[in-house]
């Protein structure tokens, strides 16, 4: 529904305008805030940040941080390092107030994870 309703609306306006490809706030979650996250990567509380559907900040009390990602519809993706410096790609969907899915770290393994927003 939410596709034709888009589809819809794009076919009635005129928009000289264009915003950067992936930078468009509709086709993404809104997922900046503070979430209490569990599962097998660990109990931690990270801080997201995002500008349209760019992350700009992933920040963890474990120490795990980003500046790189994006958002494409519920769907996010990061890269940074882990607790322990390591690099590692997180991957996950949102889904309202949660969030799940799951980390790799270089040379170490997968974990998973969910969290709530706060």
């Amino acid at each position: 529904m939410r596709i034709l309703v888009l589809l819809t609306l794009v076919a009635c306006t005129t928009n000289n305008n264009t915003a950067p490809p992936g930078d468009d706030d509709a086709s993404c979650s809104q997922i900046a805030a503070t979430w209490a996250i569990t599962g097998t990567c660990g109990d931690d509380s990270c801080v997201i940040a995002q500008s349209g559907c760019t992350l700009t900040q992933v920040s963890c009390t474990s120490g795990s941080h980003s500046t790189s990602g994006e958002i494409d519809g519920d769907s996010f993706t990061y890269r940074g390092v882990g607790p322990t410096g390591a690099p590692s790609t997180c991957r996950g969907t949102n889904s309202g107030n949660t969030i799940s899915g799951t980390c790799t770290v270089d040379n170490v393994g997968t974990c998973t994870f969910s969290g709530r927003r706060n």
